[in-house]
């Protein structure tokens, strides 16, 4: 196998090579060379502008960014190498005895993006933020692909007012926040019909057609808005020996972008939407302590809990479940559906096996439960949310030890 590799900043070059060669004779020798070359990059075009007027302090960011990236393959195989020294650096109708194939694929996609976020300070103690976000991306749809994301939030600096004259306080600041953020994470190319290229057999020759994608393009994908809602406290306790924050937020999502199976009569299997709503509310809590604090040796730990709540609110028909893609009103997306198990069967179950008459259970199968109770395991009736595949408490554990000029860490999480 060989490869090689070429990067820069932003760029990067890559091939790989790879052969089989088989030397009884009884089957025919392989080889294939793939290129792909992938580029991105981010200019950002940031003014700032800072006023002091006494004890009133103003701050005024402007923001232009752009993100491009772009990604070039082609691939070429060839069967019936007679050398195996030739490796994949001859494949061509001269020196191949089999068929050559060949393929080329390119992906481009762009962000761009326009920003201002105005900064207010009295006395260093109340704080406003007001920003306002326009983002553009060009996987969605015509005439979807701008939307506008605005945010606000206050601050008060506690530990500054006369009355918190407790030295053991460092920093005591609350917090309140309120906006909206976009995703538009969906694959190049979702609203376009993209087709695979075939070849038939006619007139003793190949013909070149074509067969539909297996993905169905959607023409009116937009963005997926979060509506957040936070309410939050930093800390810095002992002279900055115990630092941290605590949060408590609730969101509302809108347009989720998803990909979800649809029915094959269409002529597709899959295809990407703005599914629906979900409601989410959560608490988070970190904590870091300083364990020790000497001139060689320093070591810290640090804590963070999550906790969060979940449930869809609609879907895109309505508020009707979708079982198809185990989506259901009130529930978190990522459930698992299916059916029950009450154990195994035993010898000693068969009274209770032949009253089963749709349905032939032996001693050894699995004894699923009959959800409706009519005395027959159907699909339609008897699946049932077994389980999720998010867990509503993460918690996880981080403690660094520095001595000199090592370090060691360790992380625990669960």
């Amino acid at each position: 196998i060989g490869a090689h590799k070429f990067t820069l900043a932003g760029q990067r070059i890559q091939g790989k090579g790879g052969y089989t060669f088989y030397v009884d004779g009884g089957s025919t020798n392989y080889a294939a060379l793939l290129d792909y070359k992938t580029f991105s990059y981010t200019l950002d075009n940031l003014l700032f502008y800072d006023k002091a007027v006494g004890e009133h302090t103003f701050g005024l960011t402007l923001l232009q960014s752009q993100t491009v990236y772009s990604r070039d393959t082609s691939t070429i195989t060839g069967n019936g190498v007679p050398l195996p020294s030739q490796l994949w650096n001859s494949l061509t109708s001269g020196t191949v005895t089999g068929q050559i194939t060949t393929s080329s694929n390119t992906v481009r996609q762009q962000l761009l993006s326009y920003m201002a976020r105005l900064n207010y300070s009295y006395m260093d103690k109340y704080l406003l933020t007001v920003s306002a976000r326009q983002d553009g991306s060009s996987v969605l749809a015509e005439g979807k692909k701008y939307s506008l994301f605005p945010s606000a939030a206050l601050a008060w600096r506690i530990n500054k007012e006369n009355f918190m004259n407790a030295t053991w306080v460092n920093d005591l600041k609350l917090r309140l926040g309120a906006g909206v953020t976009g995703n538009s994470s969906i694959a190049p190319y979702s609203t376009q019909g993209a087709i695979i290229s075939l070849f038939y057999p006619y007139a003793g020759g190949n013909v070149a057609g074509a067969i539909p994608n297996s993905v169905f393009a959607n023409k009116d994908i937009g963005w997926e808005k979060t509506t957040q809602y936070n309410l939050g406290v930093d800390y810095s306790l002992f002279s900055r020996r115990v630092t941290g924050s605590v949060d408590v937020y609730t969101s509302t999502t809108n347009d989720l972008l998803m990909q979800r199976s649809i029915p094959t009569v269409t002529g597709y299997t899959t295809t990407f939407a703005n599914v629906g709503k979900t409601s989410n509310k959560g608490i988070d809590i970190n904590v870091t302590t300083v364990n020790i604090n000497r001139k060689d040796l320093t070591w810290t730990t640090t804590i963070n809990a999550a906790w969060q709540k979940e449930k869809i609110i609609a879907l895109s028909n309505g508020n009707q479940d979708d079982i198809n893609n185990n989506w259901f009103i009130g529930q978190p997306v990522g459930v698992l559906y299916g059916f029950r198990s009450l154990g195994i069967w035993q010898v000693g179950d068969t009274a209770a096996m032949r009253g089963f008459t749709a349905n032939s259970f032996s001693p050894g199968n699995v004894r699923v439960a009959d959800i409706n109770g009519d005395k027959k395991i159907d699909p339609n009736n008897d699946r049932t949310i077994i389980g999720r595949t998010r867990p509503n408490w993460v918690v996880g554990m981080t403690n660094t030890v520095t001595w000199k000029a090592f370090d060691f860490s360790i992380f625990i999480y669960g």
